[in-house]
């Protein structure tokens, strides 16, 4: 009888008119006919002996019926068979409606119709098509051919040679597909197989799907981790738990969480990691990202890759943006972008650029090329073959400058070098700043090689005694303790606290000695100053020319104004004003002419020693 609903009598709803109503009685398992006026009646009353004109007759079981015509039997209890040709109804209740070379072999077994359809197990049914079998509890057929449903409550709906041996398992059509474990589903698609529990497969061809994972569709896919899900593309692997790809051709997606997004022949290996595209990227270490690219790495644990080529991010926290050939594997560490560049150092960071490196920790390269930072803190903005290798050290940018001291700076320029610690080189060509604290602001081939020295810019210049300092000029030298040189060339201040303002081969080489400017001036003792002038010599302490040519004050206390080929002889505390003058006395002051303009013509409020004129005679104040 199939799944047909069994009633009584009494609960058939009486038709109207000359309809008549047919059902199963539920005692006796008889095809009863019930009219309008409440009279039921089997229906085997109205079924002619084989010899009338009536088209079923008697199968041979109780209650079974078949065609007269098409060679069918009816040969279980109760069977049916509706027509068709050679189709049989051998179990319990059976019903082949018709079709051919049908059988109905089982307990409630039906079939519809097609032909060569076998049901074999209770409650089974195929609904049509051709060579399709039922051959476990409960299993359904809709249609196609050379299906076989063989485990209980299986479901196929039809296509072509597909086999559902699972528990409740369920393939929609396609063909060749393959569903052996329990409530295992494919959609449709061809040569698919679902071999574990609670897997979906919806189409594509050749795909796989294990315990609790799903394949959306695609080609050659294998999902084989529980909860693994991949939702298309070719020939892609989720072989762990909850691993996802998104699609794609030969992606793995192999450890707890990972997933794949899509591209081709990438590789997601390690708790929770990902790869969202790209060709034969790979991360393989817990919770680490490669966002696309190829031939990318990220194996350090929450590592990041942003796209690029050849990039590695090897370590804890690393990160890299972008670029090539890239490699970062210093704890916290990244480049954001560049080809070549190395970072080894933790909390370092590449932004850009062409084969960079920094090996210490928390270092900064912006940029440039070939630029090499190997100590902490140390930071190169740009340029190119710069070198920071001391805590702190600083290179702004330019050509192979090196920064190696702590806090040393440079800012630019080519070829510096500031050698120890908080030495500055502002920029030019050449300059060195090698002790504490030594400036050097620009220019070239100047060296700065004290503490606290400063060389502003100019060339060759040198400030070498501690606080020394040359604003400019070539060649200068800045010797002894708080020496100064504003410019100029050939200048030498070679005493603590000597000055030279600028000119052209002065010296200043005593204490607090002072040569303003002029050329070939010497400042040779305590306090010496020279204004100005040419080879002019100030060799007596406090001894001061203010100008002129060739004089010579090489005396204490004396003077020399001005003029040319003057000398004081070594007298002390005189004065000379004008030319060819040689002191021969002390305390005097020597003059070739005097003129006294505006003199006094009284001696009265003036001073003791003052000169006044008495009548055009030259007097003094006694």
């Amino acid at each position: 009888m199939g799944n047909l609903t069994v009633s009584q009598p009494n609960n058939i709803w009486s038709p109207s008119g000359n309809s008549l109503a047919v059902f199963v009685d539920g005692v006796s398992g008889i095809i009863k006919l019930k009219d309008a006026l409440g009279n039921v009646q089997p229906l085997s009353d109205f079924i002619p002996s084989p010899s009338g004109s009536s088209p079923f007759e008697y199968g041979t079981a109780n209650g079974a019926i078949k065609p007269v015509l098409g060679s069918n039997t009816a040969s279980g209890i109760f069977s049916k068979v509706g027509g068709g040709k050679s189709n049989s109804a051998s179990g319990l209740y059976s019903v082949t409606g018709g079709g051919q070379n049908n059988q109905s072999g089982s307990a409630l077994a039906t079939i519809g119709g097609g032909n060569f359809n076998v049901v074999n197990a209770s409650t089974g049914t195929i609904a049509g098509g051709n060579a399709n079998s039922a051959t476990a509890f409960s299993t359904t057929i809709g249609g196609g051919r050379v299906n076989t449903a063989s485990g209980c409550y299986a479901t196929i709906g039809g296509g072509a040679s597909n086999t559902a041996s699972g528990f409740c398992s369920t393939i929609g059509g396609g063909r060749c597909n393959v569903v052996t474990q329990a409530i295992g589903t494919i959609g449709g698609g061809f040569c698919n197989s679902n071999i574990g529990q609670y897997g979906t497969i919806a189409g594509g061809g050749f795909n796989c799907a294990l315990n609790y994972a799903t394949v959306g569709g695609g080609r050659i896919n294998i999902a084989s981790g529980a909860g693994s899900i991949i939702a298309g593309g070719t020939c892609n692997t989720a072989s762990n738990k909850y691993a996802t790809i998104g699609g794609g051709f030969c992606n793995t997606s192999s450890n707890f969480y990972t997933t794949v997004g899509g591209g081709k022949s990438n590789s997601a290996s390690a708790y929770y990691s990902t790869v969202g595209g790209g060709f034969c990227n790979t991360v393989n270490s817990d919770n680490a990202v490669i966002s696309g690219g190829h031939y990318n790495t990220a194996s350090g644990k929450c590592s990041f890759v942003g796209g690029g080529s050849c990039n590695c991010a090897t370590s804890i926290y690393t990160a890299i943006g972008g670029g090539r050939l890239n490699t970062v594997s210093g704890e916290c560490s990244s480049i954001f972008s560049g080809v070549c560049n190395t970072v080894s150092g933790e909390c370092s960071s590449v932004l850009s650029g062409f084969s960079n490196q920094i090996s210490a920790n928390s270092s900064v390269i912006g940029g440039g090329r070939q630029n090499i930072s190997c100590s902490l803190y140390g930071t190169i903005a740009g340029g190119y073959c710069n070198v920071v290798c001391c805590i702190a050290a600083t290179v702004g940018g330019g050509v192979e400058n090196t920064a190696s001291y702590n806090n040393a700076t440079i800012g630019g320029g080519r070829f510096n070098t500031a050698s120890y610690a908080n030495a500055t080189i502002g920029g030019g060509y050449c300059n060195t700043a090698s002790c504490n604290n030594a400036t050097v602001g620009g220019g070239q081939g100047n060296i700065a090689s004290n503490e606290f020295t400063t060389i502003g810019g100019g060339n060759a210049n040198s400030a070498c005694g501690n606080f020394s300092t040359v604003g400019g000029g070539q060649n200068n030298v800045s010797s002894c303790y708080f020496t100064t040189i504003g410019g100029g060339q050939n200048n030498t201040a070679s005493y603590c606290l000597a000055t030279v303002g600028g000119g052209q081969n002065n010296t200043a080489s005593a204490l607090n000695s002072t040569v303003g400017g002029g050329s070939y001036n010497v400042a040779s003792n305590l306090h010496a100053m020279i204004s100005g002038g040419i080879c002019n010599t100030a060799s007596g302490c406090y001894s001061v020319i203010v100008g002129g040519t060739t004089n010579i004050s090489n005396s204490a206390f004396s003077g020399i104004l001005g003029g040319h080929n003057n000398t004081t002889n070594n007298f002390n505390e005189v004065m000379l004003l004008g030319s060819n003058l040689t002191a021969d006395i002390a305390c005097t002051t020597f003059v070739n002419n005097l003129s006294i303009k505006n003199i006094p013509t009284s001696n009265t409020g003036l001073p003791s020693g003052a000169v006044w004129s008495n009548g055009g005679v030259l007097e003094i104040v006694p």
